[in-house]
């Protein structure tokens, strides 16, 4: 999602519901919707808290990487190079620079909305963790 500075404030938690009510009515076997948030992009989740979804669990974060000062993902690696290794990218490409990042990382945010009913909320001590 993106949003303008011009925007309502409550333009993407608006949208959210939309999109929940979209579903229900359109894709009746779908019963939760999920998302990740990355805090380390300066994001903090308000807007699916405004829209009602709530924190269920953290996944542990991955290190960003990057070919010549650009960031890639390792599906685009893997895509454009045959595999996300950055020693053996390095070796195979001595054409390019493979780095990843040097900084500790915030565990990316997972939000849950179930399409019907009430989403039950997970207290704060006890989500669950899940390790790449």
């Amino acid at each position: 999602m993106y949003s303008f500075d011009v925007a309502p404030a409550n333009a993407i938690s608006y949208l959210l519901g939309k999109l929940r009510s979209a579903i229900r009515q359109e894709l009746p076997s779908v019963q939760v919707l999920t998302t990740a948030v990355d805090p380390n992009l300066g994001f903090t989740g308000s807007s699916y808290r405004s829209a009602n979804w709530q924190q269920w669990m953290s996944i542990t974060a991955r290190p960003y990487l990057y070919v010549d000062g650009l960031y890639a993902s390792p599906r685009q690696l893997r895509n454009r190079f045959g595999g996300a290794n950055l020693a053996q990218l390095s070796a195979d490409n001595r054409a390019h620079r493979f780095e990843q990042s040097r900084f500790r990382l915030l565990d990316s945010v997972i939000f849950c909305s179930r399409v019907r009913g009430e989403t039950e909320q997970v207290a704060a001590g006890e989500y669950r963790l899940l390790r790449r």
